[in-house]
């Protein structure tokens, strides 16, 4: 229950941080990724398909830092 909270109902929480942090950037420009990862997420990941037994978190990534800062906070 705790990774559908985050991502929100058919992913507005995400989609919001991803709007936010898109603003004044060229339309189509891929400007932050949000990735949940870990136990709990539902992700399966590696050759074996299988959940990381790490504990569930969020990975935030772009290529431009004040958009990273931005999603971070």
């Amino acid at each position: 229950q705790v990774a559908r909270r985050l991502i929100g109902s058919k992913g507005c929480n995400m989609k919001r941080i991803i709007g936010q942090c898109s603003k004044n950037m060229p339309p189509g420009t891929e400007v932050v990724k949000l990735r949940l990862r870990g136990k709990g997420s539902g992700f399966k990941e590696g050759p074996r398909q299988e959940e990381s037994k790490e504990p569930l978190h969020l990975c935030i990534s772009s290529r431009f830092y004040p958009q990273y800062v931005n999603a971070c906070f």
